[in-house]
């Protein structure tokens, strides 16, 4: 005798009923069954896990909690708390739905949960798009900067390879997070200025962005500024100290003359890459480059594979300044990608780095790229590029 049979004969009830009693225990039992599933992925796999087949509508104010605790978040009061719930689970839903859409389709683009996930598009955008509001060569720079790039007549940078991944050369060093600070423009010029001095000396140090916020004589770094502001100073100072000996903050303070007389990292000038992915590429496979790019909020969801949107494309709003280590081309769907390096931590996309969708320009990537300059073992970059293909 079936189960739907004994619970009839038990309570004395048609069996009509009792099978829609039997549907709907089981219904919740399922439910119940899958939400204790959820909060388990989410503590066991990190806030950015997200279940491909979208079968959660909703997500508990426990699981909120719990993203929470992970990511040091605490509300002044119930209230204030009750809206970043609401933000949190909305985003949450928003981000089930377009990547449950996006199953089947040849583009690798999914969205996720991560740190930014109880924040407004506004709130994001006005502390981490920050960078740079303006026209940037309305910056008079001490040195000067030239209109067109030279790479030092070596042919092998004249003609780009179809891929190249400075990681690989350890020219690159960690990811690093720039807190609730717009001083991205630092990080990205120290980090280009730590890439050609691992290719100048041989050596791969995390350098000071604390530094530039507080001597380069920007009014408010935390604001943002420009990469050429941060290199003239690197120039002027004769070098950067250590990120060990002069180590980040979040926030702009008065320059501590006394560590200022370390110069580990040094470049001798630098000029502006033509504005084309063309020449962009050229300028990458020499070494990392810095741009600024004009993010909107796809930036704030990004988890993986090839953004191919999500910007905002008024070239002198909410910009963000970041380092591109490198490009390639997915082997399944042919897709080309910059391979970018971002500075809000390794919980952010692909640990803390972005592939970008290559050939359209996206998000003004190619407009206003800046190379830093140096003597170089122009051998040594020879033997990486000569056996790589070039680009057709």
């Amino acid at each position: 005798m079936g189960s739907e049979s004994k619970v009839a004969d038990q309570v004395n009830m048609p069996e009509e009923l009792t099978n829609q009693l039997v549907l709907v225990i089981d219904s919740v039992i399922s439910c119940l069954t899958m939400r204790l599933r959820f909060a388990w992925l989410l503590g066991s796999r990190g806030e950015n896990y997200v279940e491909p087949n979208g079968i959660w509508a909703r997500v508990s104010l426990e699981e909120f909690e719990r993203w929470m605790i992970k990511h040091e978040r605490t509300y002044p009061n119930n209230s204030e708390k009750e809206r970043r719930f609401g933000i949190f689970r909305t985003r949450f839903e928003s981000i089930e739905l377009f990547n449950t859409q996006q199953e089947g389709k040849t583009s690798s683009f999914k969205k996720g949960i991560n740190m930014f996930s109880d924040m407004t598009a506004e709130e994001f955008l006005s502390i981490y798009a920050s960078c740079q509001n303006d026209d940037p060569s309305k910056y008079i720079s001490s040195f000067g900067v030239d209109s067109t790039y030279d790479v030092a007549e070596d042919d092998y940078a004249d003609i780009p390879p179809v891929s190249i991944d400075w990681r690989d050369e350890n020219l690159v060093t960690p990811v690093k997070n720039q807190g609730q600070c717009g001083s991205c423009w630092a990080f990205a010029a120290v980090a280009a200025v730590e890439g050609s001095m691992a290719w100048n000396y041989g050596i791969n140090t995390s350098l000071s962005e604390q530094q530039i916020l507080d001597c380069s004589g920007n009014a408010d770094g935390c604001k943002g500024g420009f990469t050429v502001a941060a290199f003239d100073y690197v120039i002027r100072n004769g070098g950067l100290n250590s990120e060990e000996n002069y180590g980040y903050v979040a926030k702009q303070g008065t320059c501590d003359s006394s560590k200022t007389d370390e110069h580990l990292g040094r470049i001798t000038g630098y000029k502006k890459v033509p504005p084309n992915e063309y020449d962009l590429a050229k300028a990458v496979a020499w070494q990392p480059i810095p741009v600024s790019i004009s993010i909107g909020a796809g930036f704030q969801e990004y988890q993986g594979g090839i953004l191919r949107g999500g910007c905002s494309y008024n070239p002198y709003k909410n910009k963000h300044t970041v380092l591109i280590v490198g490009y390639g081309r997915t082997e399944d769907h042919h897709e080309d990608y910059w391979i970018v390096k971002n500075s809000w931590g390794e919980d952010w996309g692909e640990e803390g780095y972005v592939r970008m969708y290559k050939g359209v320009n996206l998000c003004n990537i190619a407009d206003n790229a800046i190379s830093p300059l140096n003597t170089y073992d122009v051998e040594r970059r020879k033997t990486i590029t000569r056996n790589r293909r070039a680009v057709g």
